[in-house]
């Protein structure tokens, strides 16, 4: 998560504005998810990740901004685009 805070700290030379503060808000929950699946469920094998997905799937099925749900893909087929903060396949 360090990393997508790192543009939103103020320096002597950098001020975050309340519309950056809001953009970042904005974002967190979906930033949350992506960090998360890849630094703590992507620690598991083949088989892992299948139960994962189908486990991480159903926690998240009434969260607005969670990875796209579809039988084709895993939480591992997306990333997190910070342009249209949306969720896109890396493929």
């Amino acid at each position: 998560m360090d990393c997508y805070f790192e543009p939103y700290i103020e320096t002597d030379y950098k001020k975050v504005s309340n519309d950056e503060i809001e953009n970042l808000n904005s974002m967190l929950e979906s930033l949350f998810l992506f960090a998360f699946t890849w630094s703590f469920l992507c620690t598991v094998d083949t088989e892992g990740r299948e139960k994962i997905n189908t486990w991480f799937r159903e926690l998240t099925k009434d969260v607005e901004n969670a990875m796209p749900v579809n039988e084709e893909t895993t939480i591992y087929d997306y990333y997190y685009d910070l342009k249209e903060k949306t969720f896109k396949e890396w493929s």
